[in-house]
């Protein structure tokens, strides 16, 4: 992760400073609202995938679940996320309109109970 976190300064040193034609334009950073939302997407990646990481492990170690029984447990949180994707950019992509998805609150997945 930390050579991972050096490669990444490194591409946007070299991008800021040498490049002639970055990957990625500056002036998309230009905006307080864009660097918010760019920040939002990374923390929201994070989460979500290391969320999809950790849940096997936890439903493994303090649940006690087998295997198979841990990818049955997360797989409401799993099946969800791909067709809410695609649902979400198609409604964007035909009203022109984001802020609604954004703000309309998902249903959270419901875990089997070990009671």
């Amino acid at each position: 992760m930390i050579l991972g976190i050096f490669g990444l300064l490194g591409f946007v040193i070299y991008s800021v400073s040498f490049s002639q034609e970055p990957l990625i334009r500056r002036s998309l950073f230009n905006s307080p609202t864009a660097i918010t939302a760019y920040a939002g997407t990374f923390i929201h990646g994070v989460i979500v995938w290391s969320l999809l990481y950790y849940s096997p492990l936890f439903f493994q170690v303090a649940k006690n679940y087998s295997p198979v029984l841990s990818g049955v447990a997360i797989f409401p949180l799993t099946f969800t996320i791909a067709p809410a994707a695609v649902v979400v950019g198609i409604v964007i992509a035909k009203t022109g309109r984001y802020r609604p998805s954004i703000v309309s609150p998902p249903s959270s997945p419901k875990f089997p109970c070990n009671c």
